[in-house]
């Protein structure tokens, strides 16, 4: 691993949920649902709802793994990385969503999302745009609208690009900051982007290396508007590993659904100090539960009948 021949250290997945549990326990004011698989602060984005209540009209386009820049902690392989995606797979993604448009049911039970996503998805903008054209077709002969949701590390959305990606239809952004080591551009970029009328996301791996900026990042979300942080345990793979042990001599990993980085409760740390502070955008622990809830039948039990508690999880701005 870079020159040091140390041994990976896996512990029980029961230990760290437990000391994430009594960190959790001890902090006032940190909210739980859907059958505590959902941890946070503030209603949490809606573009989040398909984690936590199943649908089969959200859908998810990925549109490649080229990228501008090269997180080493990256859930993609640079080594195997195909570029953008061909016209064919952009004409079977539309024609997948047009075939479930037709069931007699689409579109009930609040909007379905729609998401694009990729190494960096803003590189194939026209892919993007050219989708969205046919979906807002789709949107016509249903008269149902999805919540649509572009991942980006921010570097390449320019005035020029958001005023593209607003006249599309994209209803919110989700900023990956430390990509570009949380760059002034992109700062100023999301700045942009609430200024024309996006609901706007930061969604960072919880990784503690970043402990120092992701703390002083904070006030400046609170200041620019941003509406909502997503804080995600990091996956492991093997492609990445030694990269992460690099930066965390010290680290110890855990097999819940995948492998993650022990983070040692750092979302709770940020949840903390945003209740002390009073800031105003919400925080989500994108954690192993999460990602159980999610690939679990659990969270068809939602589906059919959520009740009242989505009412008090989800900022839905489809409500005014």
């Amino acid at each position: 691993m870079k020159g040091k021949n140390k041994k990976i250290k896996i512990v029980s997945p029961l230990e760290v949920l437990d000391k994430r549990r009594r960190k959790r326990e001890s902090i006032s004011g940190i909210q739980s649902n859907f059958l505590d698989h959902c941890f946070h602060v503030g209603k949490i984005s809606y573009g989040c709802r398909n984690c936590f209540i199943g649908s089969k009209y959200n859908y998810s386009f990925c549109l490649g793994s080229e990228c501008n820049l090269n997180c080493n902690y990256c859930y993609l392989d640079s080594k195997t990385k195909e570029g953008r995606i061909s016209e064919k797979q952009i004409d079977n993604g539309i024609a997948e969503v047009y075939r479930r448009s037709l069931f007699p049911d689409y579109g009930e039970n609040g909007p379905h999302i729609i998401g694009f996503t990729a190494g960096e998805p803003l590189l194939n903008l026209q892919g993007l745009e050219r989708v969205m054209k046919e979906l807002k077709e789709i949107e016509k002969r249903t008269e149902s609208r999805p919540y649509y949701k572009v991942y980006t590390n921010g570097t390449l959305a320019s005035k020029e690009v958001l005023k593209r990606l607003k006249h599309a239809g994209i209803d919110e952004l989700r900023f990956h900051l430390s990509a570009s080591n949380f760059s002034k551009k992109v700062y100023k970029n999301m700045e942009e982007a609430v200024k024309l009328g996006f609901i706007v996301a930061v969604e960072e791996p919880s990784y503690p290396k970043h402990r120092k900026k992701l703390f002083a990042m904070l006030p400046f979300l609170d200041k620019i508007g941003v509406k909502h942080l997503q804080l995600i345990t990091l996956y492991v793979y093997p492609h990445n590993i030694s990269h992460i042990c690099f930066d965390h001599p010290n680290a110890q990993f855990f097999h819940d659904y995948r492998f993650h980085l022990d983070d040692n409760g750092l979302p709770y740390d940020i949840m903390k100090e945003v209740l002390r502070k009073k800031y105003r955008f919400s925080v989500l622990d994108c954690s192993p539960e999460v990602h159980r809830h999610n690939y679990s039948s659990a969270k068809n039990l939602f589906s059919a009948d959520p009740k009242n508690e989505e009412k008090d999880v989800f900022y839905n701005p489809f409500k005014k």
